[in-house]
């Protein structure tokens, strides 16, 4: 069964602090799709540099994975309208890479502002259809107080995963309030 680009939609959105991590973010994610999804999972970037309106046309052929910083997802969101019809059902992944930049930079309140769109599109608004990652160096206050988000989580709990030295992880489980 081959489905086109529009009907799998966009699954994945990689929120990235700088063009520089999305850039290279984007090319691992390239390869990635490449060695194992060629042809139906296609990834793309959002990230400045080029114009908004030659991002348009891969936007409105469909990314399957889509790799932005939050100013140019959140212009892309309000202004291209084939991008909101792409993520409609369809969104399984919202990842925070490097969330402690995010916040540090000030780019909380574009993210918040990204999810609520996002949200606003879908039928049902009660609770997030798709799995927050937050992805950090650190677990600053900030960012606990981003993962307990409602808005970002609604009623999931959170698992926290520590890489150690040792190649094994610790977990712990934080619930929401």
């Amino acid at each position: 069964l081959k489905m086109s680009r529009k009907e799998v939609g966009t699954k994945c959105i990689i929120l990235c602090p700088t063009r520089e991590l999305a850039s290279q973010t984007l090319t691992v994610i390239e390869t990635l799709c490449q060695a194992n999804f060629a042809g139906w999972m296609v990834p793309g970037g959002l990230s400045g540099g080029d114009s908004r309106n030659s991002e348009k046309p891969r936007v409105r052929k469909g990314l399957g994975i889509i790799v932005a910083t939050p100013g140019r997802l959140l212009d892309h969101l309000n202004k291209t309208e084939s991008l909101l019809m792409n993520l409609k059902g369809k969104l399984q992944w919202l990842v925070l890479d490097e969330a402690d930049r995010l916040l540090d930079m000030g780019l909380g309140d574009q993210v918040k502002q990204i999810v609520q769109l996002i949200r606003a599109n879908e039928a049902s608004k009660s609770q997030p259809w798709w799995r927050s990652v937050l992805v950090s160096a650190t677990v600053t206050d900030s960012v606990q107080a981003l993962a307990k988000e409602r808005m970002l989580c609604g009623d999931q709990s959170w698992m926290w995963i520590k890489g150690t030295n040792e190649k094994s992880l610790s977990k712990k489980t934080v619930e929401t309030d």
